[in-house]
């Protein structure tokens, strides 16, 4: 699944709003919906795709209206400064 979803991103010219809302859902801290394995598997495709997604994570976590200390550590830490 982190493979299909990495390529996904890696090939697509432009990320849509509902996956990046969707992957920072499952990296959002204190998230009781989501199981540990959905959360480790958002961080890892971040974590792959993040050069792609760097462009388009700032309008997307503003867009949520949740502070960047609210999501896991691997979103700020490619959050464009």
């Amino acid at each position: 699944m982190e493979t299909i979803m990495t390529l996904v991103i890696d090939e697509s010219e432009e990320i849509s709003e509902e996956l990046l809302t969707l992957l920072l859902s499952s990296v959002k801290k204190q998230n009781q919906s989501i199981s540990h394995i959905a959360q480790e598997l958002g961080e890892r495709v971040i974590t792959n795709s993040a050069a792609k997604l760097k462009p388009y994570l700032k309008e997307a976590v503003q867009s949520t209206g949740i502070l960047l200390d609210e999501y896991a550590p691997i979103v700020a830490s490619i959050f464009p400064r």
